[in-house]
């Protein structure tokens, strides 16, 4: 939310760590940009850098549809131009309004990525501070057609095969209990029969920021990498080992 394609792996390092254990790394963009739409930068909720990594229903945000983009037409544009690249072997890592599009892409795609972890993710957008307002612009004022896109509703009714998901979530993070909501997703996934298995772990003094992100990402490319296959050099335990 509020960032571009560039922002992540320029904030947190991410290139070290997947460069040491082979790993090709992909960031796709958080929604169109510069479409000619009315007041599509007038507002950092919606509009552009605020796809929400949903399928918009409403007229005015048709081309707002970013959970194609990721799941169908990104990866036919990588293996296009990068045809070394193993679109059998793909895992998913997000931040913020990054992880609410990872985890209910995960959950609808269980067959067609090994893996998710994500830090300080958005997962109840439904209940939340700032999610109603992309959710009606994008989808209307009906909640029922909201819950698609909400991964806390999504784990809610998951009856695929098993599945494993790691957050990881800073104590002080100011958004904590007004749109991330990590708890509502976890106590979800527990109650469907734990067919997700969901470890949320806290860190201690960690808020939102990049800086906070910046220090565990070496873990969550780990994680990655194990899931993959692909380490090639051994760590220190992470908290989901």
């Amino acid at each position: 939310l509020t960032t571009s394609d560039e922002y992540f792996p320029t904030s947190t390092g991410i290139q070290k760590w997947a460069s040491k254990h082979d790993v090709a790394l992909v960031f796709p963009d958080t929604s169109p940009r510069n479409t000619g739409v009315e007041g599509e930068s007038e507002t950092f909720e919606v509009g552009t850098a605020a796809g929400l990594y949903l399928n918009a229903t409403k007229r005015k945000w048709s081309k707002w549809q970013m959970y194609t983009y990721v799941v169908e037409e990104l990866p036919e544009i990588l293996s296009a131009n990068f045809p070394r690249l193993d679109r059998q072997n793909c895992t998913l890592l997000g931040h913020s309004m990054g992880g609410c599009g990872s985890l209910q892409i995960y959950l609808k795609n269980p067959n067609k990525y090994k893996g998710c972890s994500c830090i300080n993710a958005v997962t109840n957008p439904c209940n939340g501070v700032w999610g109603p307002k992309p959710l009606t612009a994008y989808l209307g004022d009906n909640p029922d057609s909201w819950k698609k896109w909400d991964p806390t509703e999504v784990v809610a009714k998951y009856a695929g095969p098993p599945l494993k998901i790691w957050i990881e979530q800073g104590s002080e993070d100011p958004y904590l209990n007004f749109d991330l909501l990590p708890y509502n997703f976890k106590e979800a996934a527990d109650n469907n029969g734990k067919r997700v298995e969901v470890k949320l772990t806290y860190r201690e003094g960690y808020d939102h920021g990049f800086a906070c992100v910046s220090s565990l990402i070496e873990g969550h490319l780990f994680y990655h990498a194990k899931i993959l296959g692909r380490v090639k050099e051994i760590r220190k335990p992470s908290f989901f080992d």
